[in-house]
């Protein structure tokens, strides 16, 4: 199984790593057909690829295969066009 996060925001890592660790109890407790569950990240403030911490308190999970993230840009903010003045 894939779980897939978008991190971007004012999260802080410790809710990040709250909610990764919500998700774990819930897969293992919802269902057994998954055998592991691989967790990727698209950290768009690039805090989760440093943190060796959380690293490892997720990859200790039971049934977590790993934990990867990637970090890249955000995407752009949507400016809203001007109207033309008349």
């Amino acid at each position: 199984m894939i779980e897939a996060k978008y991190v971007s925001g004012t999260k802080t890592v410790a809710e990040i790593q709250d909610e990764i660790q919500a998700d774990i109890i819930g897969y293992r407790e919802s269902t057994s057909q998954y055998s592991a569950i691989l967790f990727f990240a698209y950290d768009t403030r690039g805090e989760l690829a440093a943190h060796t911490e959380l690293h490892r308190v997720i990859k200790e999970q039971q049934s977590v295969a790993d934990f990867i993230v990637v970090v890249g840009p955000a995407p752009p903010a949507k400016v809203k066009p001007k109207r033309a003045e008349c």
